[in-house]
């Protein structure tokens, strides 16, 4: 059988296509992976949550940990049987899962270059495919599935597809009302499709069990009324404003608000915006740089993806009435320039290269041979161990050698009981850089602390430090062992 000449054109675009797709994946993923294991390198990724992922996986105490863990994250279970398929630094898997589920979209954006490269450098994206760990980086390709077998009507895949995302996270059945509240105001009515009917079944059933098993009736009416008593002074109010203002633009300024003015795919984050922001405690729901916002990155760029073509971006008329008023594609690639700059943490950003946030500073992706080597001298020592060790660490000491122990972060209620065989074996001190108290930072310009109640409390927690020796120490940390 002969081929026509344009299909065979066809296949050779097709074929141009995707390896160039595949050559921009992989240079990507290169760059996050040497971005990521630098920072590990130079003490910039800490145990929450990298190395509480890296301990329940490597220590095999998933099961123990599901209903323990605050957000019932049942998906856990086939990632660590997966892990032990493929077996190695436990750190570096995790790194390797997290880069390639954050790039998935790129094989999906309609070989639309210029969506492509919006999406690399989007604020969004650039937070979440660099350290730490989370486990929400999965909701990225399973919303964009879940958008795509909603919108093909395969209702099987759409009920397969919800029941995984909820195991991931409870709250990301938001995104599925989200979904349904989308379909109503898409279609002008409401029609519930048995599979749709399921899905609410089962995301009902699963929140009784998660009120069962984790919460308490009293715990939520405590925090519902300390907000009300911080709502009161009027600071907390502002704070939320801001920071909500601040996620907003940058999930829909990003595209010039066209999310919100050319497609109605934003209604399916609106649930889950809302519950964000009238959160009780947790006001890191609603900052732009932490994970929390890994759910908004599939439903932005499905909309954006499916609403506009090519053509789109060249003369665009963004407000459609006014047809004088047009936007170029020049316009658009300067707007993603100018966000990447301001609010990312890629080479690009002030983040970057002023130094301002020690999490994201240049200064965490240079090759430093003194860190690298405390890296093989605390590695070496860990592997000589006999036996399960319970060892404390500062939040942002973590090693590859370090997870088939038993972690506890400094300082822990391990340093408050009497019973000796709760207490630490070894506690691994920082010698630089910032202050750690379980997870919170201090840090200033300088890379001092500053704070005096700060850091008296943490001399304080030093001071039960007696029953320990010196076990390792170099210019980077100090290892003490405890004395039996």
């Amino acid at each position: 059988m002969m081929i026509s000449k344009n299909r065979l054109n066809f296949l050779k675009n097709n074929n141009f296509h995707n390896l160039a797709i595949f050559s921009i994946f992989l240079i990507f993923f290169s760059i996050f992976y040497y971005m990521s294991i630098s920072k590990i390198n130079n003490f910039s990724v800490t145990f929450y949550d990298t190395g509480y992922y890296a301990n329940i996986l490597q220590n095999d105490l998933v099961k123990d940990k599901i209903f323990l863990s605050t957000h019932l994250s049942f998906i856990l279970i086939p990632l660590s049987y997966l892990l032990k398929i493929f077996p190695g630094n436990i750190l570096y898997q995790l790194i390797i899962i997290q880069i390639i589920c954050g790039l998935i979209p790129i094989f999906f954006l309609k070989k639309n270059y210029f969506l492509i490269f919006s999406y690399i450098l989007c604020p969004l994206v650039c937070f979440n495919l660099l350290p730490n760990f989370h486990i929400d980086i999965f909701a990225i390709p399973l919303i964009w599935f879940l958008l795509k077998s909603n919108d093909e009507h395969n209702f099987k895949k759409f009920l397969i597809f919800s029941i995984i995302l909820i195991s991931i996270k409870f709250i990301f059945s938001l995104i599925i009302f989200g979904i349904v509240l989308f379909n109503y105001f898409e279609n002008k009515k409401f029609k519930i499709n048995k599979y749709y009917s399921y899905v609410i079944s089962i995301l009902f059933l699963y929140f009784l069990i998660v009120l069962y098993y984790y919460f308490s009736f009293e715990t939520i009416g405590d925090e519902l009324l300390s907000f009300k008593t911080e709502l009161s002074t009027h600071k907390l109010l502002a704070i939320k404003f801001i920071d909500i203002f601040l996620l907003f633009l940058v999930c829909f300024g990003y595209f010039l608000f066209l999310p919100i003015l050319k497609s109605k795919h934003f209604l399916i984050i609106i649930p889950l915006f809302f519950v964000y922001s009238i959160s009780p405690n947790n006001l890191n729901l609603i900052k732009f740089y932490y994970h929390y916002t890994i759910p908004l990155i599939p439903v932005i760029f499905y909309s954006i993806n499916n609403s506009l073509n090519k053509s789109n971006f060249n003369n665009f008329n963004l407000f459609g009435k006014i047809k004088n008023f047009k936007i170029s594609k020049k316009f658009f690639l300067i707007n993603f320039l100018i966000f990447n700059t301001l609010f990312s943490p890629s080479p690009f950003s002030l983040i970057f290269w002023k130094d301002y946030n020690y999490f994201y500073s240049k200064n965490n992706y240079k090759i430093i041979k003194e860190n690298i080597q405390t890296h093989k001298n605390v590695n070496e020592k860990l592997n000589l161990l006999n036996n399960k060790k319970n060892i404390v660490i500062e939040n942002n000491l973590i090693f590859k050698n370090l997870f088939e122990h038993n972690i506890k972060v400094f300082p822990d209620i391990i340093f408050e009981t009497k019973d000796l065989k709760k207490e630490a074996d070894f506690i691994f001190l920082r010698m630089k850089g910032p202050y750690f108290l379980s997870d919170q930072i201090c840090l200033d310009d300088d890379m001092k602390c500053q704070n005096t109640k700060f850091k008296n409390l943490y001399n304080e927690n030093l001071d039960k430090l007696a029953n320990y020796e010196i076990f390792f120490k170099d210019k980077n940390i100090k290892v003490l062992k405890k004395k039996y």
